[in-house]
């Protein structure tokens, strides 16, 4: 009797010591998959915030310094010099998509002002007409048309700039 009784109890620790690993297979299994959803939550947030910010990320594709305003590969173009601090970059980017659409619409380059490279361009009084890119002196939003090389046309303060955004 005593035989069956030791082997009862050796069973018996068997089965706990089995348990005991099912347990802790369980804990890391659930562990892991509480991992993998928690990452799957983030990429998913993530990935819809990137579709909030389109405007911006549309900016940056075309988002150049002031040093090359007048340096661009286009004969004819525009440059959207604008303060992110006042953040008006998507007012202008809605009416410069409407006048992308159009079939002679021409190339667009966005500079902020903000950025560390460009503050010092920025002024109480504007140059705008200038034959070197070190000479800009920016006062406000502005909106210069470039024609080989040279500045032609400029557009300073937001409401010119949307109105002669809208009649292009």
């Amino acid at each position: 009797m005593k035989k069956a009784v030791i082997k009862n109890k050796k069973t018996a620790k068997v089965e706990k010591n089995e348990i005991s690993e099912l347990r802790k297979l369980a804990y890391i299994f659930g562990s892991m998959l509480l991992i993998f959803v928690a990452f799957y939550g983030i990429a998913c947030l993530k990935m819809k915030s990137d579709k909030k910010d389109d405007v911006a990320q549309t900016i940056q594709y075309n988002k150049i310094l002031v040093n090359n305003i007048l340096k661009q590969n286009n004969d004819e173009y525009y440059v959207l010099i604008y303060n992110d601090e006042k953040d008006y970059s998507g007012y202008y980017y809605y009416y410069l998509q409407a006048y992308k659409k159009k079939d002679n619409a021409l190339a667009t380059y966005f500079v902020d002002l903000e950025d560390a490279f460009n503050k010092n361009y920025k002024s109480e009084e504007s140059s705008l007409f200038v034959e070197t890119p070190e000479k800009f002196k920016i006062k406000e939003d502005t909106l210069l048309k470039i024609s080989n090389g040279k500045v032609v046309d400029a557009k300073e303060g937001q409401e010119n700039i949307a109105n002669y955004i809208k009649e292009l």
